[in-house]
């Protein structure tokens, strides 16, 4: 009896030990909340004045005095309708997109010392010479000096936001530039994440403590031998877990050595960028690089699914193009993918029953560094042409690298274009056009092409794809592996 009486006593210290714990953690979670918003507020305001104070900067006050003397209000009714507009919408849109504000960035002007209207926006569709109506006081009384909006509503919400002024040479004030960040949304994702996190813990700790509880007591009452069984089985599953664990790191270190990097491309291509984002530890997506002569063999190719199974015909396709360009003299993209399709087809014996029916989606290019004459040939897969005024599409053709259904029907033809200085190309797979987001909409072809074009600053492309993507994709899970290459000439 003594025995029992001290594991129940046991059993009951634990149950306080346990709870005071979990009221102590939650104490602490809801007091750095409060510190971590405030914390947060402040950040995002210095961001948005950081922004406002360099874009009040790069506005010309006599070039937005220029369209408020010339056009009334809704006489401007897209960007394009005049240059001076055109540019400032796109510095405001640049600005924008590079940091990745989801509200517009726009000027106001006062007139008459009491009416505010919008002058220029970086969205899409103008709302010149519209009246602010709901304005917030401190913009009437530091128009001329700027300043940060803490938190304040209008019909439209709860919003953080900072303004700027716009001045000329004789530094009157002729308009502000403000950027926006909605204050409710803003709350409601850190709320969120709080009271996700607070109610995963409690939950975790209880499970745990159930748990603690239980076994303690059922290896109370079992003898010393069953107790070892438990103690063995418990062992196996985590050596086995951490067995499979480093059978995958390690084939990740295997796929990352046989991958193409950035770094190796811009040794021949300086102007160059592969974005690539796995969806787990291992791809089914790789790029592939291959220089041989005065020519450069390019190509983005998509296996059939990802994780483990499509690393594996990743690495297949990987050495097997190697191997068609090392033993051949210089092939045409389209020879290249006709001799992929064949090698797959024997490789995994999609021609017996036993066969896998798996394959690959690939866009791939040859580029002559001299002459930069490129040659495209893609299975399911386009690329993308930009000449600086327009995308044109070169698309693949309908049937993909493998799979016995198309034996001896694959037949894939070349694309020619010589780029001029300056302009640029685009191949990728289908990973980021078919991501989700929180509406269950995909990111679209269209949205690539849009960030093409509207971002003419080459260099900054990689990092506004991905900030772009991960605004897009927000709390959903990625979808697939992710794959884009450009080349700017």
């Amino acid at each position: 009896m003594k025995k029992l009486s001290t594991k129940k006593l046991s059993f009951q210290l634990s149950i306080i030990i346990i709870v005071s714990f979990i009221f102590i953690f939650s104490y602490f979670i809801i007091s750095s909340y409060h510190t971590n918003i405030n914390n947060a507020q402040l950040s995002v305001l210095n961001k948005l004045n950081a922004i406002t104070n360099t874009l009040n900067s790069s506005i010309l006050a006599q070039e937005h005095q220029y369209l408020f003397n010339k056009y009334q209000k809704d006489e401007i009714i897209n960007s394009s309708k005049d240059s001076i507009y055109f540019k400032l919408h796109n510095l405001l849109r640049k600005t924008q997109l590079q940091n990745n504000i989801p509200t517009d960035i726009y000027t106001l002007v006062l007139e008459n010392d009491s009416t505010l209207l919008f002058g220029v926006t970086s969205g899409i569709s103008p709302y010149f010479k519209h009246h602010y109506s709901s304005a917030p006081n401190l913009i009437y009384k530091k128009y001329n000096e700027g300043a940060m909006l803490d938190s304040y509503t209008d019909n439209h919400g709860t919003w953080l936001s900072a303004f700027s002024p716009i001045k000329d040479n004789s530094g009157k004030t002729i308009a502000i530039v403000q950027a926006d960040l909605k204050f409710d949304e803003f709350i409601m994702e850190a709320r969120g994440k709080l009271y996700g996190n607070i109610l995963f813990s409690f939950l975790l700790f209880f499970t745990l403590t159930s748990l603690v509880l239980y076994y303690v007591k059922k290896l109370a009452l079992i003898d010393e031998e069953k107790s070892n069984e438990l103690k063995t089985a418990f062992k196996e599953i985590k050596d086995k877990n951490k067995s499979i664990s480093d059978s995958i790191t390690y084939a990740q270190r295997i796929q990352k050595a046989l991958i193409s990097t950035s770094s190796e491309l811009k040794k021949d291509i300086n102007q160059s960028f592969i974005l690539y984002q796995p969806k787990d530890v291992v791809s089914g997506d790789f790029p592939w690089y291959f220089k041989k002569d005065n020519y450069i063999y390019l190509a983005a190719v998509d296996c059939t699914g990802h994780g483990v199974p499509g690393a594996m015909l990743s690495i297949i396709g990987n050495l097997l193009l190697n191997d068609i360009i090392n033993n051949d003299e210089i092939l045409t993209p389209a020879e290249v993918l006709n001799k992929l399709h064949a090698s797959v087809i024997t490789t995994l014996k999609q021609d017996n029953e036993d066969g896998i029916a798996d394959g690959m989606d690939i866009a791939l290019c040859r580029i002559n560094v001299l002459s930069n004459e490129v040659v495209f040939s893609g299975a399911h897969r386009p690329l993308y042409y930009w000449n600086n005024e327009e995308i044109i599409q070169f698309k693949g053709n309908k049937f993909p690298i493998g799979g016995v259904q198309y034996k001896g029907k694959n037949f894939f033809e070349n694309h020619e274009l010589t780029p001029k200085k300056g302009e640029s190309i685009f191949f990728f797979s289908d990973g980021l056009q078919d991501q989700f987001n929180v509406e269950d909409k995909k990111f679209g072809s269209k949205r690539i092409r849009d960030i093409i074009i509207e971002n003419q600053s080459f260099e900054q492309l990689e990092n506004i794809f991905k900030n772009v993507y991960l605004n897009w994709k927000g709390t959903i899970p990625q979808t697939d592996d992710i794959l884009l290459l450009g080349i700017k000439f």
